[in-house]
This record gives structure tokens, C-alpha cells and sequence, in this order.
């Protein structure tokens, strides 16, 4: 289960994993992506299925423990078996490579000179990259116009036809429009640069060094560990089983 639309980082993680794993099983491992509310439609139907280990959702710590938190689900956070925390993936902020932001301290200084005007998009309400967001929002006393999308894919293609000015995503999902020339990276929400993308700054870059940091995510490390969680209600069966198929798929060179 895929709690988001296609072509985000959750799917492009899934149907890598899936082909090997499939192989490794002898049956078929279907992709079903459910998306709305920011993960937690997925989320609900997995919890709701049979607890017998056959079905799984590709989930972060966002979409786990904090969407359904804000979805006022709280019985489903206990209620599922973690099998394999797959990737850690960095959050972006992308733009149009057209992009009147050369940078991400000109866009911060257009949202702070006009307040709600300029538009940032994500992929879900409190996905990763929504609260990466209202973190930086916070921190630095920020108002952007922030538009919530059922995943990364509609957030994208509305960020490529300029109906959105900037857009929060995982690297997984940004980087073939990158490497296209279609989007510009502005920053990093990680620790650490990204070492495919080694001259865009991270937050922590660009806050300054001798006062609270100006963008105030540094301490805050903007990875998502892509986690799959097995079925609802943890399964009666092991899942040590399932870990290991999904650690040899990642292996495979293709």
C-alpha cells in the first residue's frame, strides 16, 4: 500500500523493492497507491486489513506515528509492525528552473517583505515536508502560502506548469527533473549536503553563526527513514522473513 499518488518518492521506493521481492517469493507483489490526507487514507485501509502479514504500507515517521495524530487516529500507532526501514531520503526546496528565486535566501526575503504571498507546496499534511515547513515557518517567524498536494507527483507537475511558486520534496522524487533541467534546487533540510547535488546548501548553511540561526532547521535533520510497516494490528506471523527479501532486493544491482 502507497499512501500517496504515483510518481513520489514513496512509489519510486516501492516498485524498486517490489520486482526482486517478488522474485524472491514466487508471487506477485502488487503496488496499490491510495492517496488523501496527507497519508492517512492509506494508512486506515492498511489498518484495517486482515492481520496475517500479506499486506504492507511504505510509510516515514510523518506518516506513521504524526498524520495520524492530526487525522485524530491515535489508535493506529501501535498498531502496526515495523519490517524494514528501507531509505533516509533529504527534503528539498525546489523551484522552476525559470525561477525568480536564484536562491533560497532571495525567496526567504520575499516571504518575509510580502507574508502569505509566496506559495510553497508539499506532498501531504504532516507528511515530512509539511512539517518541514511549518518548522522553518516557526523558527524564523515566516508566513508562506502553503498549499497541501495527495503526494508529490500532483505537487510537482503543479510546480512545473508555475501555479505554485516552490515546492518541498524528497530527493527521490526531484532529482530526475534536476538532472532535466526543469527544477532548480534552492536548499537542504538535512545535516549534511547531499553529495549528488554538492554545491546547494543546506539550512544549516545559511543560518548564521553568531546569532540563532536565521533559518533554524540545522538542529533538525530533514531525512525521512522510507520505513515499511506490515499489516494492520501486527501480524501473527514474523516479519524477520519480509525484512530480509526486502534487504536482498536492495542488493540486487539492477
Amino acid at each position: 500500500m502507497i499512501p500517496f499518488a504515483p510518481g513520489g518518492n514513496y512509489d519510486v521506493t516501492s516498485r524498486i523493492v517490489a520486482e526482486p521481492m517478488s522474485r524472491q517469493l514466487g508471487q506477485t507483489v502488487l503496488i496499490d497507491n491510495k492517496p488523501g490526507a496527507g497519508g492517512v487514507v492509506g494508512l486506515e485501509l492498511a489498518y484495517n486489513a486482515p492481520p496475517d502479514g500479506h499486506t504492507m504500507i511504505m510509510a516515514s515517521f510523518t506518516v506513521g506515528y504524526v498524520a495520524p495524530i492530526f487525522a485524530g487516529k491515535k489508535e493506529m500507532l501501535s498498531s502496526f509492525a515495523p519490517v524494514s526501514i528501507l531509505t533516509t531520503v533529504p527534503t528539498l526546496v525546489v523551484v522552476r528552473a525559470d525561477s525568480k528565486y536564484n536562491d533560497m535566501k532571495s525567496l526567504l526575503a520575499d516571504v518575509k517583505a510580502r507574508p502569505g504571498a509566496a506559495s510553497i507546496g508539499h506532498s501531504g499534511n504532516g507528511t515530512t515536508n509539511h512539517v518541514s515547513i511549518l518548522r522553518l515557518q516557526l523558527n524564523d517567524n515566516l508566513k508562506f502560502n502553503i498549499i497541501p498536494y495527495r503526494g508529490s507527483g500532483p505537487g510537482t507537475a503543479d510546480l512545473l506548469a508555475g501555479n505554485v511558486d516552490s515546492f518541498a520534496d524528497q530527493l527521490t522524487s526531484s532529482m530526475p527533473h534536476t538532472k532535466s533541467g526543469k527544477l532548480r534546487p534552492l536548499a537542504s533540510f538535512g545535516l549534511d549536503r547531499i553529495p549528488e547535488l554538492p554545491d546547494v546548501p543546506t539550512m544549516g548553511d545559511l543560518a548564521s553563526r553568531t546569532k540563532r540561526p536565521t533559518i533554524g532547521c540545522a538542529n533538525w535533520a530533514r531525512s525521512s527513514g522510507r520505513r515499511r510497516p506490515s499489516s494492520s494490528r501486527r501480524p501473527s506471523r514474523p516479519t524477520g522473513h519480509v525484512s530480509e527479501l526486502l534487504r536482498l532486493g536492495l542488493l540486487k544491482p539492477e
